[in-house]
């Protein structure tokens, strides 16, 4: 069994192994899509009927055949109670997540001729307590142990240390973009430890936003020539023009049924990032605001994700830092490496000694209680190191308070309401007595995977309640369970799809050797009598789609005319 590193990304999820045997040690990017090592497996889902599914490029593919089955993009609603329609079926970014995360441990599986142990799973550095509940009951469903969370810029980090020489501590900037996300977080790396000191971000920043924009201009570019309604792929393809403007000057877009073309440059591109940049300055400053260092102490920036591949995004951040970024040479598996060394549990240095590895994070969004008024008293500030844990004494509000409830938030806003509800529960039984004479201690303690757990305690009466953010789920598990035989049956179909293709495709070559062979005896001493006959049958069993057939004709043309297909 294996340990293994995914990076499930809003618009392509990667993943990785790394395998340690006495001083081997080499990391495998895992070929998601193809036979490429590294590809990576599109974050895409196209519901085609009860039971037909596809995942990735296939999924875009099937996107106009399907037109309302298509849902992408799902990683940014994790934590949330959103739901995405296909057809008459609502599906949870939570059974989303899942199918995708399935189909990973499948291909990898396949791939390792093993069967996958844990994972390491990498998740953005702002991703609160919910997002990553959610996260893992994703993985739950998909029959994969969550070993750890490692924020995504670490990973980076990581990755970067493993195939850089290490003569001495650095100070590393990552700036992390994705389709959904953007991460900042300055890393402090010696040897083999690694310590996350701040983080900053914005879950709902990334290409995506790139993408909307482009798509509106199109729609306009699509009214002013008369043509509607606008294609159900406009989105994709806003996507893939964004992606070829990254190496050139200008491209075009055939959009929709009548292929008018659409043209846009780069500079339209470079306008609309423009745009995104106050917010991505502000996630910088705040980062290093917070981690105490100043820019001209920091050895080195790192600057990865899909967007950054747009070189006037990569250079306006370099010229920001007024410093000359690293550009991590695998754009698309750089975290998946990074949580997949993680997993392994060991780092290689650069001396060439392997060693075990080492990584601290922090909490990223302050976490806190509600109180009177609403108001939220922190009790663990953001970038606070992890593991840690922090306790306070409260009071009853009411003479004769004969119980107290708890509400846990988590974010950076005065107010409960402005901010995002954790969980909460309530502690009975407590002492009567006037207002203000009962000291309850309310204790919040993060474990090492930002995963949360609150208790409250009366000393006088030794009544205790507590609470485990993780198992606040966000569906019950008879829901689980029926996610779980769900995505069972997507790939049990898949599986048979994939059977029925690979007969095809035998049979098919069947056919073509049959025909050789029936063109040769003319003047070969061997005679088949019947292979008019069988070539025939053989045709019209493709024809038909006849998959059954053919298998058994497989069987018995292979025996009969000594062949091995």
């Amino acid at each position: 069994m294996f340990s293994i590193g995914i990076d499930l990304g809003t618009s392509n999820t990667s993943a990785a192994v790394a395998l340690v045997s006495g001083s081997e040690y080499k990391t495998i990017a895992i070929p998601l899509s193809g036979k490429k090592a590294g590809s990576s497996l599109k974050s895409s889902i196209t519901f085609g009927g009860s039971d037909i599914m596809f995942t990735g490029t296939d999924a875009d593919k099937m996107l106009k055949k399907y037109s309302g089955g298509n849902v992408s993009g799902f990683k940014t609603r994790m934590g949330s109670e959103y739901l995405y329609r296909t057809g008459e079926k609502f599906h949870s970014p939570v059974e989303l997540s899942a199918i995708i995360l399935a189909r990973v441990k499948n291909i990898a599986e396949d791939y390792m001729h093993d069967r996958v142990k844990d994972a390491v799973i990498a998740v953005p550095a702002y991703f609160n307590n919910n997002q990553r509940n959610a996260t893992r009951e994703a993985a739950a469903i998909a029959g994969i142990k969550v070993k750890q969370f490692v924020s995504e810029p670490a990973a980076v980090a990581i990755s970067y240390w493993n195939s850089a020489s290490k003569a001495e501590a650095k100070n590393i900037l990552v700036f992390d973009m994705g389709s959904g996300t953007t991460d900042v977080s300055i890393v402090r790396a010696q040897g083999k430890d690694f310590r996350v000191i701040a983080t900053s971000g914005n879950t709902g920043l990334g290409g995506t936003d790139m993408d909307r924009r482009i798509e509106e201009m199109m729609k306009s570019f699509l009214r002013t020539n008369g043509i509607s309604p606008y294609p159900p792929d406009l989105r994709k393809e806003a996507e893939k023009l964004k992606i070829y403007l990254s190496n050139h000057e200008a491209g075009d877009s055939l959009l929709g049924s009548t292929k008018i073309k659409y043209t846009m440059n780069s500079k339209q591109l470079d306008s609309i990032v423009s745009d995104m940049l106050p917010e991505i300055y502000r996630c910088i400053d705040t980062a290093i605001l917070n981690s105490g260092i100043k820019r001209n102490e920091l050895d080195t920036v790192i600057i990865t994700g899909g967007p950054t591949k747009i070189p006037f995004l990569f250079h306006s951040i370099e010229n920001y830092l007024s410093t000359r970024a690293v550009k991590h040479g695998k754009f698309d598996t750089a975290v998946s490496t990074g949580a997949a060394i993680l997993a392994s549990g060991f780092i290689r240095m650069g001396t060439g000694e392997i060693s075990k590895i080492k990584v601290s994070d922090v909490v990223p969004i302050s976490l806190g209680s509600v109180t009177r008024n609403d108001i939220v008293v922190t009790m663990i500030p953001a970038n606070t190191p992890v593991p840690c844990k922090a306790t306070r004494p409260f009071t009853t509000i009411r003479d004769y308070q004969s119980e107290i409830e708890v509400k846990v938030v988590q974010g950076e806003r005065p107010l409960g309401t402005d901010n995002i509800v954790l969980g909460h529960f309530t502690l009975s039984g407590i002492k009567p007595a006037p207002r203000g004479e009962v000291a309850i201690d309310v204790t919040y303690s993060v474990d090492k995977n930002g995963i949360l757990t609150v208790s409250a305690k009366d000393n006088d009466t030794g009544a205790i309640k507590e609470i485990k953010i993780s198992e606040t789920m966000q569906h019950s598990q008879e829901e689980i369970k029926e996610m779980k035989e769900a995505v069972k049956k997507y790939f049990k179909v898949d599986s048979e799809r994939k059977k029925m293709a690979e007969i095809m495709n035998r049979s098919e070559q069947l056919l073509h050797e049959l025909k050789g062979i029936a063109n040769k005896q003319l003047s070969s001493e061997t005679k088949y009598y019947n292979i008019n006959t069988d070539i025939l049958m053989v045709s019209r069993a493709i024809k038909n789609n006849n998959v059954k057939l053919l298998s058994q004709l497989l069987a018995k043309m292979n025996k009969e005319y000594s062949l091995k297909i």
